[in-house]
């Protein structure tokens, strides 16, 4: 099976073609926004947290004030919005996922997971902060005292930060953005009728770590249990972190009301 132009590792499983889950529509969505999410930051955040930083460098005259620069914690609304825009698609998709096995739910609110996106939005910010000014003062101390000006050491930092991968940012911000996913999905299928079954999914994986492989198809017992092992985004065990995309899938009981 492919999805967004690459290969799964698997195909799905007869459970998930029963839950109708539109997997290259979560696919899409989720790929879209970070595309988006990463240009925004660099450019709106990332660019203010440099400039900040090398301010900063430029008026110290100690390592010690080298080795503790704060870069601003900005960004919590940029990150947050794209949270919720996700979360509103995730949520409508659950919803319909649900309606193709018979079984209509509540329209998705995202007021059922602000709480929760506002936060983590908040927290998130604080440790990306913390991570650039972390590299830049890691790079002021190993180049400053060797006689160099302290304007030429922040424009040498400077040169640095901007020079980058994006891979931290596709990593850190593909996270929240899956935790906001997945944060929709487990919100709707808490209201689904009982009787149903979850189940743990790993098929969107890019690489699969063995915990994953583990719990891939694992059919949990109630919301709660889905919930310990899925607790914010992917599996909590997952070796690659933020960049595990399993998600949960609801299958309808055999019997149903026509509405919930």
């Amino acid at each position: 099976m492919t999805v967004g132009g690459r290969t799964l590792r698997r195909n799905p499983l007869p459970h998930e073609v029963k839950a109708s889950v539109d997997w290259d529509g979560m696919e899409q969505a989720w790929t879209t926004r970070q595309a988006t999410l990463v240009d925004d930051w660099k450019t709106q955040v990332k660019t203010a947290h440099i400039d900040a930083l090398v301010q900063a460098i430029e008026e110290a005259e100690t390592l010690d004030q080298l080795a503790s620069l704060d870069a601003p914690v900005i960004g919590e609304q940029l990150m947050s919005g794209a949270m919720f825009a996700l979360a509103e698609t995730a949520g409508a998709e659950a919803v319909a996922e649900a309606a193709a096995q018979g079984v209509d739910l509540d329209p998705f609110d995202t007021e059922l997971v602000a709480d929760e996106i506002v936060t983590r939005a908040s927290a998130q910010s604080i440790v990306m902060a913390g991570s650039i000014s972390q590299a830049a003062s890691q790079k002021a101390i190993t180049i400053a005292g060797t006689g160099l000006a302290y304007e030429e050491v922040a424009a040498r930092v400077r040169e640095h930060l901007e020079g980058l991968s994006d891979s931290y940012l596709q990593d850190q911000l593909g996270g929240v953005l899956m935790q906001a996913q997945n944060s929709a999905r487990r919100t709707v299928f808490d209201g689904a009728p009982e009787g149903g079954a979850l189940y743990a999914s790993e098929l969107l994986d890019g690489v699969t770590c063995l915990p994953c492989k583990s719990v891939d198809g694992t059919e949990f017992e109630s919301i709660e249990a889905a919930t310990e092992s899925y607790p914010s985004g992917g599996y909590w065990e997952c070796l690659g972190g933020l960049r595990c995309r399993g998600t949960l899938v609801w299958v309808a009981p055999n019997e149903t009301p026509a509405s919930v």
